[in-house]
């Protein structure tokens, strides 16, 4: 009973000097001047670069001052860039800054191949020298923007070409080169291949080779009968502009049928020795009839089940049966489609499934 009869008496006193010391902490704190209740920052002057309008591939020099506006000395524990397109002056790292110091900070910053708005920081780290019961020690960040808005010393339009595998106007494109810079230049030739990077003879070029301009309009002639199995690539015009010598545009090509997905995972998992069965379609792009020709699969493990003439084509249902003694989990084969009467047009899709074992 006595026992604990002194415990509850050390318990309070122990509260009561804990409400005193408080107390006096919050007088102090009340005392003290609103600078001393911060932690120590740095601003800069600029808060913000803006280089405006630029090209690509442009080196631009830049500046701005920092300056310790509180009354707590500050150093510099780092600085660092948004990437390493910019060198900037580090020779302030370690330096204290005392109440009212300025110093200046300069850098460098080339823009590379992207194009827009662009943004980048400037980071400065630093951390208060005071440590007191009131003052914050923990390290303060400054970000200073620099800002660009990229373009490329030529522009050109369209952006991107789209061809159809038909005799159509859709196969001759204007095209036009044009310098933002005001500087002239020469057509000198042009290169096209397609997405394995092998060189093509697909395409044909007018242009004025003796004409030296700011702006040059060009003709590009689609060969349909050449583009059969191509269905993406690059066309590569070569320029003499100071700061550009190539151009590229990418295309793409319409094939006119389609088969329907290009690939075909069979969902969930394949019981005993057949898949439950799946569709696919070969639709025409040009909205033009046409009839199927032979359906063949490449290891013999897909099952045709049914064709149906849908609005847009054929819809076909087929199965993926499993060999005997197959000893795998993944099964796959390979459907080839035949369009009747055009021979050059052939499908081709791959399907796979897993197979569950007991």
């Amino acid at each position: 009973m006595y026992r604990r009869i002194i415990y509850f008496i050390v318990f309070v006193s122990l509260s009561n000097l804990n409400m005193v010391f408080a107390n006096n902490r919050c007088e102090n704190m009340a005392n003290k001047s609103p600078d001393a209740l911060l932690t120590p920052k740095l601003i800069a002057d600029p808060n913000s670069i803006n280089f405006g309008i630029t090209q690509v591939n442009t080196l631009h020099e830049g500046k701005f001052q920092i300056t310790n506006k509180t009354n707590q000395p500050i150093e510099i524990s780092h600085i660092e860039t948004g990437c390493g397109c910019t060198l900037v002056d580090k020779k302030l790292i370690g330096k204290i800054f005392q109440p009212g110091q300025s110093e200046e900070i300069k850098f460098k910053y080339k823009t590379k191949t992207n194009i827009g708005l662009i943004t980048k920081y400037i980071i400065i780290t630093s951390k208060p020298l005071t440590h007191t019961e009131l003052l914050q020690t923990m390290p303060n960040t400054l970000k200073i923007p620099y800002i660009t808005t990229v373009k490329h010393a030529v522009e050109t339009s369209p952006k991107q070409l789209r061809f159809e595998l038909r005799q159509s106007p859709e196969n001759i494109v204007q095209l036009n080169i044009k310098s933002t810079d005001k500087e002239a230049f020469y057509i000198k030739g042009f290169s096209s291949r397609t997405s394995n990077n092998s060189s093509d003879k697909f395409f044909s070029l007018k242009y004025d080779i003796d004409k030296k301009d700011v702006s040059h309009n060009l003709t590009l002639i689609a060969e349909p009968n050449l583009l059969q199995d191509n269905t993406k690539g690059v066309i590569s015009i070569d320029i003499d502009h100071p700061k550009i010598k190539n151009i590229t545009f990418p295309y793409t090509v319409t094939q006119p049928f389609e088969i329907r997905p290009a690939t075909k995972m069979i969902p969930g998992y394949i019981e005993g020795t057949q898949s439950k069965p799946f569709t696919l379609q070969v639709i025409s792009n040009f909205k033009q009839q046409f009839e199927l020709g032979e359906i063949t699969s490449q290891y013999g493990r897909i099952e045709i089940l049914d064709t149906t003439k849908i609005k847009e084509g054929y819809k076909i249902k087929a199965r993926l049966n499993v060999p005997e003694n197959y000893k795998s989990q993944k099964i796959a084969d390979h459907i080839t489609i035949k369009i009747k009467d055009i021979p050059t047009q052939t499908q081709t899709t791959y399907i796979w499934g897993k197979i569950r074992r007991n």
